[in-house]
């Protein structure tokens, strides 16, 4: 009989330790997303919430971001594999000489310039205190498109987006620019109104997007195609289950329901999630207008934008 308690013993170690080893022999990722901003990117939520990547076999660390730019700064040095972020900050970067590129968008439009209720046109922020994400982010970006349009400076401040409307409603800001559902949030508690749309600013521009650099996609191929592959995955989700991606964006924002459906309205997920190149060789324009990225660095604003657009890779993944 001891003999086979013995094997039993082993049999059942075994068992236990599979899984471990199973652990141990998973690829690592890290993939990075921004605070509180499932509605714009609601894909990192649905892949974190059904395990997309894990049951592929990854081991994942999922790292949140105050801003596009912090995202890309962290990539740019090694510690994000993958992530989602405003185009903005990852076209300046690539305007700096490193090799950003965009796999799929995530959304267009969906940010928007709320102020203080007494004031009732763009004019009026001259001189004013405008809440920001920070340099480098689409909705700093948007602030440079507004002021340049209407011949106004204003005094930026940069800031967590779900501390804006609080800042909007003690005045320490007059007005700030953040994507949704923060803008309806301060809708909803009567702390200002929208002055203007992102939309009214740069008609159906490019957002969020899934982006990496062109050394992590050739070093790993297969978990390139991976992370494209769950990415549309959950996209797809997302666009069959809207009133159950409702729900998870506001119990991971904190914000009503009723608050995240209105903000929805202005955000815009393009099916098939093909990237805007149009918009974004207008803001690449913006971009080298405002001295961010140099001219000399960019003499062709489209060769610019299709180079770092993995469009070929997109279309393959689609056709699966």
């Amino acid at each position: 009989m001891r003999l086979p308690r013995i094997l039993l013993s082993f049999c059942l170690l075994g068992l236990c330790l599979a899984p471990c080893a199973a652990l141990a022999n998973a690829k690592k990722i890290t993939f990075g997303y921004l605070v509180a901003d499932q509605l714009h990117e609601p894909a990192p939520m649905i892949m974190k919430n059904l395990k997309l990547l894990e049951n592929r076999g990854y081991e994942v660390k999922w790292q949140e971001f105050l801003s596009g730019a912090n995202l890309v700064q962290h990539m740019a040095s090694g510690e994000v594999d993958y992530g989602t972020g405003g185009a903005a900050p990852v076209l300046t970067f690539r305007g700096l000489g490193l090799d950003f590129v965009m796999l799929a968008s995530s959304n267009t439009n969906g940010s928007a310039l709320i102020v203080r209720k007494d004031i009732t046109s763009p004019k009026d922020l001259d001189g004013k205190n405008v809440g920001t994400p920070g340099i480098g982010s689409m909705q700093d970006a948007l602030v440079d498109k507004v002021a340049e349009a209407h011949g106004i400076k204003v005094r930026k401040r940069n800031m967590k987006v779900s501390d804006m409307p609080l800042f909007l409603q003690k005045g320490e800001i007059d007005a700030f620019v953040a994507w949704e559902p923060h803008v309806s949030r301060a809708e909803g508690l009567g702390y200002g109104h929208v002055l203007l749309t992102s939309q009214d600013v740069l008609p159906n521009h490019q957002c969020c997007v899934l982006v990496s650099r062109e050394k992590t996609v050739n070093a790993d191929p297969q978990m390139a195609a991976d992370v494209l592959d769950v990415y549309l995955e959950a996209m797809a989700w997302f666009d069959q289950n809207r009133e159950e991606a409702r729900r998870m964006i506001s119990k991971a924002t904190g914000i009503k329901a009723e608050d995240v459906a209105k903000a929805m309205e202005r955000v815009t997920y393009p099916e098939p999630p093909y990237l805007d190149e149009t918009s974004m060789v207008m803001l690449v324009d913006s971009l080298v207008s405002s001295k961010k990225i140099k001219k000399e660095h960019v003499p062709d604003s489209a060769a610019f934008v299709k180079n770092m657009v993995l469009r070929d890779m997109l279309e393959k993944h689609l056709k699966k």
